[in-house]
């Protein structure tokens, strides 16, 4: 479809230099996803966008619960949604991901292994993983110094530098690796009675999982991840719940399920999924996010779960609507202020772009984001290939030129042309099965007293004849009926009003 431009006689507008149009080619700013990864909304730049999803998902920092994200359909933001929750919640909680894509994750053994290398790959020096082996570890210590377990001349002063960043106790050069030091000496006498301090009953078991946090957190290997996880391949239920305990002896646990969509209509592992979800949270300190579609909640969970299960699964949940056009033109100016746009160009290609044409044209809350930044790299090239102008293709165009714009995507995907203008007149088919329209010249025009006629004739033709030839050389008041012959209504008018 060609692309409109402005007049020849319009000047004035500014273009770029062939120099710079040619760097801006090599450019592509709206080239990927919304997010591919949940994480990777954690040190990229932030939109603000879903502000009221996000406030309401704050229930995490205080409710023990499982919070259902949903949207309509795919494309709606809901991953980069998740990394800002997870970002404003990492200082005050640990973020992990559950391996629940398909049915491979959806055992206990496999969910803990998930967990483990999640939390192993996010981040670098230290992981994620490192951060909670300190973390628990610098814990259980201050407790042993709280009870008095561990002879201490300056308590007070212990417990001040185990309070701050658990990693700084193991990171040569700080001011706390004094501490550090002294533990890693005596870990071995230690051990035993910090595994008690986090739970009498199983003191034994958890004294393992201390030895192998410890150990990663020495040397953060994928040896030293498998020593971990090996506990899991005998009762994985019991050893994830020990893993927990430990976590949140130290910080809240939050939980996020994403991409599930490999185990759409596959009703047992939504069955599985909502009574692991529902037996973490009866754990406590420990939250879990579902993020789902419409239509993966419809096949795989709801109607489909005991009564009881469905009700506790989405007793809490977050819907998720179309980013609004102030937020559609923060994550596009975003996205050229990334990709080094210069604020003059950004400018023009925001005017070209239109905004609020683009949204006029769409229902409420319809758009979704990735849609949106698909439409933008199809108006990118567009802008492009018309020599970056400044201005809107639609300024100085009569209103009926709309119809051959650039067609707008649907929140699928997709393009849905521009709806036309009612004073443009209406385009020319092209071998697509319908009758063209005849225009009439100024000499053509039917007087009043043929109105009726051609009226009759363009309801005939607009009827399905029933596959008879239509004379058309017959007057139109005696065009056969379209289709079976309808049944004659008679009146019959009863005696007494026929006389009077």
């Amino acid at each position: 479809m060609s692309v409109p431009t402005h007049s020849p006689s319009l000047q004035d507008v500014p273009r770029l230099v062939p120099a710079r149009n040619a760097e801006l080619e090599m450019l592509q700013p709206f080239g990927h996803d919304v997010c591919a990864h949940w994480r990777d909304a954690l040190h990229g730049s932030e939109v603000p966008m879903h502000e009221d999803a996000l406030q309401a998902l704050r229930v995490l920092e205080s409710e023990g619960r499982v919070t259902l994200l949903h949207a309509p359909r795919a494309g709606h933001g809901k991953t980069h949604l998740l990394g800002r929750v997870a970002r404003r919640l990492q200082e005050d909680a640990v973020v992990a991901g559950l391996p629940w894509i398909s049915l491979e994750g959806l055992s206990w053994s496999a969910t803990g292994r998930g967990m483990l290398q999640d939390l192993a790959s996010a981040g670098r020096h230290p992981t994620l993983l490192q951060r909670v082996s300190a973390g628990v570890l610098a814990t259980l210590l201050r407790r042993m110094i709280q009870t008095g377990r561990i002879p201490c001349t300056d308590p007070v002063q212990a417990m001040r530098v185990l309070s701050q960043d658990p990693t700084d106790l193991f990171a040569e050069g700080k001011s706390a690796s004094v501490i550090g030091s002294w533990f890693r000496r005596h870990f071995e006498q230690l051990a035993k009675p910090l595994a008690e301090c986090a739970g009498h009953y199983d003191a034994d078991a958890l004294e393992g999982w201390l030895r192998g946090l410890f150990h990663y957190l020495e040397n953060p290997c994928a040896t030293a991840v498998a020593a971990l996880e090996a506990p899991l391949e005998k009762d994985g239920a019991v050893e994830v719940t020990r893993f927990v305990r430990l976590i949140t002896a130290w910080k809240p646990l939050v939980l996020v399920a994403d991409h599930m969509d490999g185990v759409y209509r596959n009703q047992e592992a939504g069955v599985a999924i909502a009574r692991m979800a529902l037996a973490f949270v009866s754990m406590p300190g420990v939250h879990v996010m579902l993020s789902m579609n419409q239509d993966l909640w419809e096949t795989t969970f709801g109607g489909h779960l005991p009564s009881a299960l469905e009700d506790r699964l989405s007793s809490y949940s977050v819907p998720l609507r179309g980013p609004t056009p102030q937020e559609a033109q923060s994550l596009i100016r975003m996205r050229l202020q990334d990709a080094g746009v210069e604020e003059e160009h950004a400018h023009g290609f925001l005017n070209f772009l239109d905004l609020d044409r683009f949204f006029l044209s769409q229902a409420v809350g319809s758009v979704s984001v990735r849609g949106l930044l698909r439409h933008a790299a199809q108006v990118w090239r567009h802008w492009l290939a018309a020599g970056a102008p400044s201005a809107s293709p639609h300024q100085d165009m009569p209103v009926a030129a709309t119809a051959t714009t650039t067609p707008f995507p649907a929140t699928r995907g997709g393009n849905t042309p521009a709806p036309p203008s009612p004073a443009a007149p209406p385009p020319k088919a092209e071998d697509d099965g319908t009758f063209p329209s005849f225009p009439l010249g100024e000499n053509d025009k039917p007087g009043t007293e043929d109105d009726e006629a051609l009226k009759k004739l363009a309801e005939h033709l607009a009827q399905d004849s029933g596959g008879r030839v239509v004379d058309l050389s017959s007057a139109p008041g005696s065009l056969p009926p379209a289709g079976p012959t309808p049944p004659q209504v008679i009146n019959i008018v009863p005696v007494g009003a026929a006389r009077q």
